[in-house]
């Protein structure tokens, strides 16, 4: 579901897919986590809430519908209750990474770059795995003042990243 609608050439295609999905009987979660997500593209988070409910209920430890409902949360001004969600997934999932850095993405959207920063550099999954690590350790440490650090995860983030048409980091 994630899938289709990330890469849906627009979001209103997903919903679109999704919506025919549940009218004609299929009310899986995976149907609904599609249409949630793609109501999120969208800007429609209240809705979003609403259509991710049912699947929350049905699977409340399930570790990808917690991080959507802690994104939903932050869309909502709930910024309590987004780190109180995305909190309980990192608890519940220490080593998987995208609960790690949705976690300190939010802890960077309300103003906690230290401990945005701690989240990220005390979880070793998120550390040389994933390049968004790198751009968040970079905004982290930027917020905070401390600019030489921000200066060398900003570069080890283009590194790792890449230059587009040119060698490709190892």
């Amino acid at each position: 579901a994630r899938t289709r609608v990330l890469s849906a050439d627009r979001p209103s295609e997903a919903l679109e897919y999704f919506s025919r999905q549940l009218t004609t009987g299929n009310d899986s979660t995976p149907v609904r986590y599609g249409l949630a997500l793609s109501m999120i593209e969208l800007g429609q988070s209240a809705e979003a809430a609403e259509m991710l409910a049912p699947a929350l209920e049905q699977y409340p430890r399930q570790a990808n519908l917690n991080l959507l409902q802690g994104r939903v949360q932050l869309l909502a001004g709930d910024k309590a209750g987004a780190l109180a969600t995305l909190g309980k997934a990192l608890n519940a999932y220490p080593r998987y990474a995208p609960a790690i850095l949705a976690y300190a993405d939010a802890l960077m959207t309300v103003g906690k770059p230290e401990e945005a920063r701690q989240v990220l550099i005390s979880h070793e999954q998120a550390l040389g795995v994933q390049t968004e690590t790198y751009n968040l350790l970079s905004q982290a440490a930027r917020d905070s003042g401390n600019m030489a650090e921000a200066s060398y995860q900003m570069a080890k983030f283009m590194d790792t990243r890449g230059k587009p048409g040119g060698p490709q980091a190892q």
